[in-house]
């Protein structure tokens, strides 16, 4: 009875959602973007009112139509002498705890991560059918559970049925009482009393034993004690495996955190994703390598603890979640290089089109780069390159890996790329010189 009323109850609700969802979807064909909205968004871009806004550690993940993933964070930021708190969501989870986002002068608290995009979406309602498709979909499939519940009540008999069917049958039920004979009582054999005298002596001298209340160690025990233990063994053997790959790295000229644990890795959100305590050997290794270009969180319970992994190993995407910053990228690619290059006051221009300014062996330079919303101009690393070579040794590069839509970038000899490439098991001149 109670599961087919959690699942009466679980159709209602999925009927009103579905009803709500057609409803949205064809009112935004009919009536198109709201146009408030996106005068707010253009005021933002034409103003260029930016701030940098710090985001919470913990964030909520949440999935839409079972595909696309969705981060809500809390974000801070002070303005004009006052702070504005509020929760901002996101695509993807951004590399840093510091996020650029506009913000509308006259109301603060009304902010946008991507205004470019959040008006190409308002402008899309109205202009493409697919709203309209989706909200019939959504409509057919609110009717068709709507059937499916009148369906039900109409088979469902009522309270008063049953009750009266209750009724007539204890009426037609008669009930008669019969007298049974006395049982009687069998003899006891001397065999059979022999036995019981026996018995109750048993248990008088168990009774009478010193060490009854003592507990027994059984075999049981040791099997449980074995259990026990498993999880302890398998992280010390995680533990080997991660200090065998941190001793390659050190021997190559790749250094690593020593303030982060193995603790620290295993709640580290790329960990998880990539379940990296259910790998071993080749896989263990590569997916270490590119968790080795990331940042790590080392208190949870404090909000922006973030530490890179390695200062030598960088996991580039070109895709950003944020503003393009050309000057974190300025000092990450030094920072690889154990600080070589003379760079001095480098700073991020966070404004289109985006750039960096910087001083170089007392030169003063500005970069400004093709803007194109939230993806790295490829020139940047060539122009970097083309600036540092005269101090660059000819034997030590900047290789990197590709993956993804970018790749994994370090500063090494050819022959320490070799044993790297040997060590992650992937084929000689898989590694590529940064161009």
């Amino acid at each position: 009875m109670f599961e087919k009323s959690k699942s009466f109850l679980y159709r209602i609700v999925f009927m009103i959602l579905f009803i709500v969802l057609a409803k949205t979807c064809v009112s935004d064909y009919i009536h198109g973007g709201d146009e408030y909205k996106i005068s707010e968004l253009e005021q933002m871009i034409s103003e260029n009112t930016v701030v940098t806004a710090s985001l919470s550690n913990e964030y909520t993940e949440s999935t839409v139509a079972s595909v696309v993933k969705l981060y809500k964070f809390d974000y801070r930021f002070d303005l004009n002498g006052k702070s504005y708190t509020g929760k901002i969501t996101l695509n993807a989870v951004p590399n840093t705890s510091k996020l650029n986002i506009y913000y509308l002068s006259d109301d603060p608290n009304i902010i946008a991560a991507d205004p470019y995009e959040a008006i190409a979406r308002e402008k899309e309602k109205g202009s493409s059918i697919s709203e309209l498709l989706i909200g019939i979909v959504w409509g057919v499939l609110a009717i068709i559970l709507l059937i499916s519940l009148m369906a039900t009540i109409k088979s469902t008999k009522t309270p008063e049925d049953l009750n009266s069917e209750t009724k007539t049958a204890a009426k037609s039920i008669k009930t008669r009482t019969k007298k049974k004979a006395a049982a009687t009582v069998p003899e006891i054999t001397p065999e059979e009393e022999r036995i019981r005298a026996l018995e109750k002596e048993r248990i008088r001298t168990e009774k009478e034993d010193p060490t009854r209340f003592m507990p027994r160690i059984v075999a049981p025990v040791k099997e449980q004690n074995a259990n026990n233990n498993l999880a302890e063994d398998k992280n010390y053997s995680r533990q080997q495996e991660v200090n065998k790959n941190i001793e390659f790295y050190h021997s190559i000229g790749l250094h690593f955190n020593k303030k982060i644990t193995l603790d620290h890795l295993q709640k580290n959100w790329n960990w998880i994703d990539w379940e990296m305590d259910s790998l071993d050997g080749k896989d263990f290794k590569y997916f270490f390598f590119l968790l080795s270009g990331t940042f790590i969180t080392i208190n949870p319970q404090e909000a922006f603890s973030y530490e890179l992994l390695s200062k030598n190993i960088w996991y580039f995407d070109y895709e950003r979640d944020e503003d393009v910053k050309y000057g974190d990228f300025t000092t990450r690619m030094n920072q690889i290089a154990n600080d070589k290059y003379p760079f001095e006051k480098v700073e991020n221009i966070i404004e289109p089109p985006y750039g960096v300014k910087f001083q170089y062996k007392n030169d003063k330079y500005t970069w400004m780069f093709k803007h194109n919303r939230d993806w790295t101009d490829e020139k940047f690393f060539s122009q970097f390159l083309y600036l540092t070579k005269s101090e660059t040794n000819n034997n030590k590069k900047f290789y990197v890996l590709p993956e993804g839509q970018g790749g994994v970038i370090v500063f090494l000899e050819p022959n320490k790329i070799q044993k790297l490439e040997a060590f992650l098991e992937i084929k000689e001149g898989t590694f590529e010189l940064l161009r």
